[in-house]
């Protein structure tokens, strides 16, 4: 989720994967590309219902100069971490209306990366990657005028997580409860804060070992149905499941077959062409961002309900395909250059939207699920 990080080029490859396994720039280049075409389903062909920002990288009250971090708050609008502005933008997709924006480079003294909500109480979580901090917003309160009323977003309180050693804060998210999650980066390690921040001592993430089945970590998602936590592992190229209420490792993995002598460790087999960042659970699909340079990059969809899924080594999929079994993978959408975030949101008449930080092309695309369920030709469950 670095606007810095220069990616290898990646070509159709990315449209050819079939499991979960990112890798990025730093990758190793004797690491195999996966199954072939022949064995997956093929890139879906969607369109986005529209495209918010101008496609420039510039300061304008329009432009997002490298869309980071994002999300639809409680109400539908959506936010996005403006990085290179420092601010975080507020925007009404549904009627392609910016609403207005919050924070300022006095505030942000970094690139701000990621955000989450509290779905308790609405308080915004905002990331700074370079000062290693996190920042609290409470939202508006409706006493607001015109549109502060609903991008009046009021900064609370003192730096969040200045006092835990944090080398990079980047993925954040919260769970039903308001617990929040956050990876540091540097450290490869997962806290989980109480909702005002609060270190909470029965998550003991690096205590059982996890921190080993790491390697750049980004992208963050909670999995309450299954007790899953889902953390992409930049440069090994694959998304790690852990226990969502005590941190250990589960021995499962998303995108890289791993020797059962030594779990969590890849035999160099892969199914990701490059570092997964971003991830959100809908309904009961894994979406992740598959993050590359030169506009190949794209949003993968995998089924969580299929145990499958589970069977990550290239030639599990041949056996899949031999068996007549449906496959844990339901396609890739998009043409993004370094997508780095996803999220989703479901209104009150059941439709959903999926929203895509294209980072490189300083854009965020908005997508109707039963537009990506169609071209799939999958069912919503």
């Amino acid at each position: 989720m670095m606007i810095r990080r220069t990616l290898t080029a990646l070509t159709a490859a990315l449209l050819l994967l079939g499991t979960a396994h990112c890798s990025s720039s730093q990758a190793d280049a004797s690491v195999s590309e996966g199954p072939s075409e022949d064995n997956l389903t093929a890139a879906l062909d969607v369109k986005p219902i529209l495209t918010l920002g101008t496609g420039n990288a510039g300061t304008g009250v329009n432009d997002i100069n490298a869309p980071d971090g994002i999300i639809f708050n409680k109400k539908g609008n959506l936010l996005i971490t403006d990085a290179a502005n420092h601010r975080v933008q507020v925007w009404d997709f549904k009627k392609n209306r910016r609403l207005g924006d919050f924070g300022s480079p006095e505030l942000f003294r970094g690139e701000v990366v990621d955000l989450a909500e509290n779905p308790l109480t609405g308080q915004v979580i905002v990331t700074d990657e370079d000062t290693h901090v996190a920042y609290a917003f409470d939202p508006p309160t409706g006493r607001e005028a015109g549109d502060a009323a609903l991008a009046g977003y009021k900064s609370s309180g003192p730096d969040w997580f200045s006092g835990e050693r944090v080398i990079k804060v980047g993925g954040i998210t919260y769970d039903s409860k308001g617990r929040i999650y956050t990876v540091d980066a540097r450290q490869n390690l997962v806290r989980r804060y109480d909702s005002k921040g609060t270190p909470d001592p029965t998550f003991k993430f690096a205590e059982l070992g996890s921190t080993k089945f790491l390697n750049g970590c980004e992208g963050i998602a909670v999995d309450e149905k299954r007790g899953n936590l889902y953390v992409s592992n930049e440069f090994d190229s694959v998304i790690q499941v852990f226990d969502l209420a005590t941190g250990a490792y589960k021995k499962q993995t998303i995108g890289k077959h791993s020797d059962p002598a030594t779990p969590g460790v890849g035999t160099g087999q892969s199914v990701f062409p490059a570092a997964i960042e971003g991830l959100w659970v809908l309904d009961d699909y894994l979406l992740a961002s598959s993050e590359a340079d030169g506009g190949v990059g794209s949003v993968m969809i995998f089924d969580l309900s299929n145990d499958t899924i589970w069977s990550t080594g290239p030639d599990d999929w041949k056996t899949l395909e031999a068996d007549h079994k449906v496959s844990p993978y339901k396609g890739s959408f998009g043409a993004f250059s370094s997508p780095d975030s996803v999220a989703a949101w479901t209104d009150t008449d059941g439709e959903s939207y999926v929203a895509v930080a294209d980072q490189g092309h300083y854009k965020v695309p908005v997508y109707r699920w039963s537009d990506i369920v169609k071209a799939g030709k999958f069912a919503r469950p």
